[in-house]
């Protein structure tokens, strides 16, 4: 909901002229505020939430439901749920293509969904949107579409992200009785995806080093292979070493960033990789894995290691740890980087999408017009 509860606050900036039409499961009142005139909340029943009425009602409810309004363009945020039949212009946003790679790990039906169904679906889609050019060339490719139909629209970074006096962030966290001297690794407990278990390693062997009295701590929500990382914790000795948080509140996580002397991103794969773009905007260095869109959004304002190689990762967090010259050109570059992406940017982005799904709609309604004015005269 991050992406969406930004997207739809700056689009009441830029875009008084269209009026929208915001479909809001109730559960979600409080993650979407509307105060602008053209913008319209249709509640949906929680209900469709559970998995067989949410699959019936976005197949059958919602493509009736946008046809009664008169909808020009809809916005599908994700691909996991769309309309049977399409009653207007189709604007699809994939985050990235991690689900429809041959290596994903799917159930039998998933791989269906992702390999088949949802490929035919993306491929009649009016404009793809996506966050990054890493992420359009993937899509171009998994997909088989023109590169001219993947819009980038990156996502933004909230202002609350920016940088603190570290001592004071530590008091406003107190309650957590976060380490001293702290690495901080903000990404859900997945596994492999997310790769904690080499920086799990890396950790392991920074300790080792002189001097070395970091604590790493891990904020994220437990996920699928969250006990692959547990067991490497005690398989290393790094119970009371490393803490698990789990979920934090989106009021303390700036101070997270600022707490920590230095954040570490070790995924294997990103579309766009907001906690890197966080700690940028938070001037904390940053060391991040060199793989997918990580390089083209962290530009040099982070230091890159390649994602398989604990040592290289234990390397890299010592020089960022140490080196004071370098602790410096991070600090000052990272805002500086982090500035280039605002969710009034991606609101831009986006409303140049709709128009371009709109355009991309009518001309192939007069292209299917004139293939049948065609048929029926050489019918005759």
């Amino acid at each position: 909901m991050t992406y969406l509860s930004n997207l739809i606050a700056a689009l009441q900036e830029v875009d008084p002229d269209n009026t929208y039409f915001l479909f809001v499961p109730r559960r979600h009142a409080h993650l979407v505020h509307v105060s602008a005139p053209n913008f319209r909340i249709i509640w949906v029943s929680d209900f469709a939430n559970r998995v067989v009425p949410s699959i019936v009602w976005h197949l059958v409810v919602y493509p009736v439901a946008l046809r009664r309004l008169g909808v020009d363009v809809v916005h599908l945020p994700d691909c996991r749920r769309f309309p049977l039949w399409k009653p207007c212009a189709t604007a699809l946003t994939i985050h990235d293509v991690v689900n429809f790679e041959p290596g994903a790990r799917l159930t039998p039906a998933k791989r269906l969904f992702y390999w088949i169904i949802a490929k035919v679906f993306v491929r009649h889609a009016d404009v793809v949107t996506t966050v990054s050019d890493n992420s359009r060339l993937d899509i171009a490719r998994i997909f088989g579409i023109d590169h001219d139909r993947v819009v980038v629209t990156p996502n933004g970074v909230s202002g609350d992200f920016t940088p603190r006096d570290r001592l004071a962030a530590q008091q406003r966290l107190a309650r957590y009785d976060l380490p001293s001297r702290m690495v901080l690794c903000v990404a859900r407990l997945e596994h492999p995806r997310k790769n904690h278990v080499t920086l799990l390693q890396a950790f392991a062997a920074l300790r080792e080093r002189r001097g070395f009295g970091h604590g790493l701590v891990l904020v994220g929500k437990r996920w699928e292979g969250a006990d692959v990382i547990d067991a490497t914790i005690a398989e290393l000795g790094l119970t009371g070493v490393v803490r698990c948080l789990g979920y934090v509140p989106d009021a303390d996580l700036p101070f997270f960033y600022n707490a920590a002397e230095c954040v570490v991103y070790p995924a294997h794969y990103e579309g766009f990789g907001l906690p890197v773009v966080e700690a940028l905007a938070s001037g904390v260095p940053v060391v991040a894995s060199r793989v997918a869109s990580i390089p083209e959004i962290a530009g040099d304002a982070a230091i890159l290691t390649p994602p398989d190689d604990p040592d290289a990762m234990a390397e890299v967090l010592w020089t960022a740890l140490t080196d004071e010259k370098v602790r410096a050109r991070l600090a000052r570059e990272g805002p500086r980087r982090a500035a280039a992406f605002s969710w009034r940017r991606t609101a831009e982005r986006t409303v140049h999408a709709y128009h371009r799904a709109a355009v991309t709609a009518r001309a192939a309604r007069a292209a299917a017009r004139a293939r049948g004015a065609l048929s029926d005269g050489g019918s005759r």
